[in-house]
């Protein structure tokens, strides 16, 4: 298993939204994924709490093999919301994979 794990870091927000609220509509929209994309085993996604780093939104999934990172990332449900929530408002992304554990 591999665990593809990406960090955004937002310079702005769609207008008449709050951080939180576009923070929390995207948590939403990233997380429905698993239902489309048969090779996405999971994904979790989280707030960054800290106001002391520049970091606000981690994505982490879970995928059978390095070969799915490429198939997730071009379905058309992620590509979708990259181009909803992400693209427009990202100042920074960071992205690391590793393997998962099975124990």
């Amino acid at each position: 298993m591999i665990r593809h794990i990406v960090l955004f870091g937002f310079e702005s927000y769609p207008s008449g939204q709050s951080k939180e609220q576009f923070l929390k509509e995207a948590k939403a929209a990233f997380e429905e994924l698993p239902r489309y994309i048969d090779c996405l085993k999971s994904l979790k996604v989280s707030f960054n709490i800290n106001p002391n780093e520049s970091y606000d939104l981690m994505l982490e999934g879970v995928l059978s093999s390095a070969d799915e990172i490429e198939i997730y990332a071009k379905h058309p449900e992620h590509v979708a919301r990259v181009k909803q929530y992400i693209k427009p408002f990202v100042s920074k992304r960071a992205c690391v994979e590793d393997r998962k554990s099975t124990r």
